[in-house]
């Protein structure tokens, strides 16, 4: 449940200013607006974002069209960049890291991304290339 996980202004701070890292991600008054257009106002998809996830907690993400889950993921997988605020995985700021947090996260995307002609074990080195994995690593 999100509610679980949003914190307050005053923890979040706290929690980046701990030597080590105790939680998987970390947003600090995370914002993304999108100016108008056409004609249209601009719109706040993410408006003054606190979170904490520990590590090892698995954490969903629910809420009705237009709540900004998609903008949040967007920003936290490096499609699109913060309009203010800061947020990190693994204690690694997604602003300046993004190369480093791409080698351990995952997204489970909403629609399926597997080819036809690939096997199992096919699409499971073609990921873990992706990963930068090798040799052993790629083939366990």
């Amino acid at each position: 449940m999100l509610s679980s996980f949003c914190l307050k202004r005053e923890k979040v701070e706290q929690l980046l200013l701990e030597p080590t890292i105790n939680h998987a991600i970390v947003c600090d008054d995370l914002k993304k607006f999108y100016p108008g257009r056409d004609g249209n106002p601009g719109k706040f998809a993410v408006r003054e974002l606190f979170l904490a996830v520990p590590r090892g907690e698995c954490f969903g993400m629910l809420g009705p069209n237009g709540a900004g889950k998609t903008s949040f993921i967007s920003m936290m997988i490096g499609l699109t960049k913060p309009t203010s605020g800061a947020a990190y995985v693994q204690g690694l700021d997604i602003r300046t890291h993004m190369d480093a947090i791409y080698t351990s996260m995952g997204v489970c995307p909403q629609h399926d991304l597997l080819w036809e002609s690939l096997t199992g074990r096919e699409h499971l080195l073609f990921y873990g290339r992706l990963k930068n994995l090798k040799g052993s690593a790629l083939t366990q």
